[in-house]
């Protein structure tokens, strides 16, 4: 039940009210049932594998292997968060509030190491469920995702309380948890309704966006030349009156051979398009691209290059007609981009690579946090997988206003599921820092989104086409955006407090028992 009902409210679904009772089911096994550690930890653990294989089914046509370890380790994680929870909540007979704080320190903690470890995939923090209900969460701007986190672990266990008094016949008990329940249900509601309204901004800029549609399957590192993509973006460049364009955007990895950081001057598909759009116009352009550099550190896989050993990169371009700037994606997406525990995974690594992964690690850096669209505003390069993470964009606009632009490729899945998802958290983003944010996808959907999280315009998937917008640039800068996750900071804290007053408590009690009954 929890399964079926977490994958109903999570998007693309429209039926997101049902992440407020999505998580019942599973807590009643624990609040309600009388089960051993072990037989709840399955329990829990079978909930959460079948979610991620309903919400994130279309994952398997890009990677098997990779997709099964991310379910697999994300689930488990899940599931030993709940057993923790139910092996302390027992251990101290935990009254219900109590019993709430236990599970809120474990869960946003788990959630806020998620993002920040060697295997963060954190693709689905519950707060994320709301990304495509932006009018809900609106003040996101102050906590980020993980105070959606807690908004759905409170209503839920308010509701699971519902339900065990009503099972045991305390109907007033029952009712008064009801009551509680709507009210948090409710209230976050109200608060993100009467926000105040953004500032109005003064200055604006003209981007074009550019959706080449090339299959990353079939065509992109296989079929088609580098040459051939580059003249296909420029084929749709080339039907835009450039007059007024400020900012070109092109999509991930657009230039497919790695160029060599020390010579990107010489690079034929960086002068075909400097031509293309600096003939017509002063306009700057962002592109993705593969490069690499002289191997300087062990954590990168090193590659033989014409004798020489390099670290490539997965990178955003930012070229106008005087400079060049490199930004390295920072959040490499693990199995797939960066194999961690790489010693322990060696005898999957041909299973690996012919599921379409990568067995080794791109590099990562950080060249250039923004880029200068002109001497006052900034943009906030962010490559693919980053989107998912609020805090790789946070306090990177703080002196100056600025625009997020987002490259991803979105190209590697055939259903809709998961190039949507990625599209909405997107959102959040907007959101979290009250920018703007343009999104160009190589094929899945481009995108304008504005300082409130709605999208302004998108293209079609699997589509060649152009967006152009005038897209204003803010400075403002949110709570979320100066402090951070402060709602993860305070559970991490929680949970710290909680483990020394439960192992001393313990050790009290030890003592207390063997003082007066070992004899």
């Amino acid at each position: 039940m929890s399964a079926i009902l977490l994958n109903l409210s999570w998007p693309p679904h429209q039926f997101t009210f049902l992440v407020f009772i999505g998580l019942v089911p599973v807590f009643y096994l624990h609040r309600a049932q009388q089960l051993n550690p072990s037989e709840y930890f399955f329990l829990a653990w079978l909930s959460f594998f079948l979610f991620h294989i309903q919400a994130s089914w279309w994952m398997y046509s890009s990677t098997v292997a990779g997709s099964l370890m991310a379910h697999l380790i994300n689930s488990f994680c899940m599931a030993g968060v709940l057993f923790l929870w139910s092996v302390m909540d027992r251990s101290l007979k935990a009254k219900p509030a109590l019993s709430f704080f236990i599970l809120f320190s474990f869960w946003i903690s788990f959630e806020w190491l998620h993002h920040h470890w060697d295997i963060a995939w954190p693709w689905f923090t519950l707060g994320n469920v709301f990304s495509d209900r932006t009018s809900w969460i609106q003040w996101y701007s102050y906590t980020g995702v993980l105070g959606g986190s807690l908004w759905i672990l409170s209503v839920n266990f308010m509701i699971t309380e519902l339900v065990v008094k009503f099972t045991r016949k305390k109907f007033v008990i029952g009712s008064q948890w009801g009551v509680v329940a709507v009210l948090f249900a409710v209230v976050p509601l109200l608060i993100s309704g009467l926000m105040p309204e953004l500032p109005k901004v003064k200055q604006s800029f003209k981007i074009l966006i550019v959706q080449p549609d090339i299959d990353p399957v079939a065509e992109k590192f296989d079929l088609m030349t580098e040459e051939q993509q580059i003249e296909k973006a420029i084929g749709l460049i080339e039907k835009t009156d450039l007059q007024y364009i400020h900012l070109v955007v092109l999509p991930e990895t657009l230039i497919t051979k790695a160029i060599d950081e020390d010579s990107l001057n010489q690079s034929v598909s960086i002068r075909r398009l400097r031509e293309t759009i600096l003939n017509r116009s002063d306009a700057a352009l962002v592109v993705g691209s593969y490069t690499q550099k002289p191997a300087v550190s062990e954590k990168a896989s090193v590659f033989e290059e014409s004798g020489n050993a390099v670290v490539l990169f997965n990178s955003a371009l930012y070229i106008n007609k005087d400079t060049i700037l490199v930004y390295h994606k920072s959040k490499l997406l693990p199995l797939v981009e960066k194999q961690p525990f790489r010693q322990i995974m060696r005898p999957f690594q041909d299973l690996i690579e012919r599921s379409g992964g990568f067995f080794g690690s791109y590099g990562t850096s950080q060249a250039a946090l923004t880029f200068p669209l002109t001497d006052s505003t900034k943009l906030i390069p962010v490559i693919c997988f980053e989107s998912v993470f609020g805090h790789l964009t946070r306090n990177r606009n703080d002196q100056f206003p600025s625009i997020l632009v987002t490259l991803t490729n979105d190209g590697w899945w055939s259903s809709s599921g998961g190039y949507l998802q990625h599209l909405h958290y997107a959102r959040l983003r907007s959101i979290e820092n009250r920018l703007w944010t343009i999104r160009a996808a190589n094929t899945g959907v481009s995108a304008i989104i504005d300082a409130k999280g709605n999208i302004i315009n998108q293209t079609e998937y699997g589509v060649p086409e152009t967006l152009v917008a005038e897209v204003p640039v803010v400075k403002q800068q949110t709570f979320y955006n100066q402090y951070g996750d402060i709602t993860g900071i305070i559970s991490f804290f929680s949970l710290l407090l909680l483990l020394i007053f439960y192992i001393s408590s313990n050790l009290v009690n030890k003592r207390f028992f063997i003082k007066n009954f070992s004899k």
